[in-house]
């Protein structure tokens, strides 16, 4: 079962998001740096004004040119303060939006309060990345690759976007593409298990059923997380069944029952296990899952 919660998400079978310094902090050091610039810049002009005023009004009394002078600069160095507040401030709200989002239980509003962030900050990579993951878990899979992709294009060398991207497209069904992506993640990252994982369950879709067992061997070797492996030997069992080798297939059945219990319920209604396994859960175990299942197919989805 997926769940969302503040700060973060976790989803079953699909590993951790990384979390990271959000992006606006740069976009507030950045904003700052440049609004001194053009405080340098503004000064530096009403220098060369005063100085030139200075020269035409030479034959005026000193105290008159000073006063002017003095109301010139004010003037400058005020205009100044005002721009350099906006931009900063600009920046700084975009970061506040993104916060209130994280501090919310509701995913509907989460995403309503990124989409505010991203409207102010259209480089803010954190907003994007946590708004695909909510867009993911609503089932709004072309929204979740679209956020994934502006999320690319910001963070080209970020593996987790490659292989979220390969997941929504997966899911969709187009299973060449999202190989592609996950190829590319393990590129960037050749220790990303989950992306090895996502690839295996790919191809054994596509039915290259020797490479699936071979990426979900490869997924087992280098994760620990225990919903990972579940979802490896669950694939690498379900690839031994295609290719007929029973004995294979039910140990993998077995270890993945051992590290996540809700394959034990899945596979009993599927016909692939016997009620022994299912009994193992106890009763509360198969009553909270069979909720799960049924408010899963009965409820819609979650809609802003």
């Amino acid at each position: 079962m997926a769940r969302v919660g503040n700060g973060g998400a976790t989803r079953a079978g699909l590993g951790p998001i990384p979390r990271e310094i959000p992006s606006s902090q740069q976009h507030n050091h950045a904003a700052c740096c440049g609004s001194s610039c053009l405080l340098f810049l503004l000064t530096t002009a009403a220098a060369g004004i005063i100085s030139l005023f200075t020269r035409k009004t030479c034959r005026q009394g000193w105290r008159q040119r000073l006063e002017r002078m003095y109301m010139m600069k004010k003037i400058v160095i005020l205009t100044a303060y005002l721009l350099m507040t906006a931009s900063v401030s600009f920046a700084q709200n975009a970061n506040f939006y993104y916060k209130l989002g994280l501090q919310s239980s509701l995913a509907n509003k989460r995403i309503e309060l990124f989409t505010r962030a991203l409207a102010l900050d259209p480089n803010y990579a954190s907003a994007y990345e946590d708004r695909a993951i909510h867009y993911y878990f609503q089932e709004r899979y072309d929204l979740a690759i679209q956020d994934y992709s502006r999320l690319i294009e910001l963070q080209p060398k970020k593996a987790e976007g490659y292989r979220m991207r390969g997941v929504c497209l997966l899911k969709k069904g187009n299973l060449d593409v999202a190989i592609a992506d996950f190829s590319q993640a393990i590129e960037l990252d050749p220790s990303l298990a989950s992306a090895y994982g996502s690839r295996a369950e790919a191809y054994r879709l596509k039915g290259m059923l020797q490479s699936a067992v071979s990426d979900s061997t490869i997924a087992i070797k280098l994760d620990r997380d225990e919903r990972t492996l579940a979802t490896a030997y669950n694939t690498r069992a379900k690839a031994y069944v295609a290719l007929g080798r029973d004995d294979l297939s039910t140990a993998d059945f077995n270890k993945s029952f051992d590290l996540d219990p809700r394959y034990a319920l899945v596979r009993y209604l599927t016909g692939t296990a016997d009620l022994q396994s299912v009994r193992k859960m106890g009763l509360i175990g198969i009553l909270g899952i069979a909720f799960i299942l049924i408010f899963k197919l009965a409820l819609p989805t979650p809609r802003k």
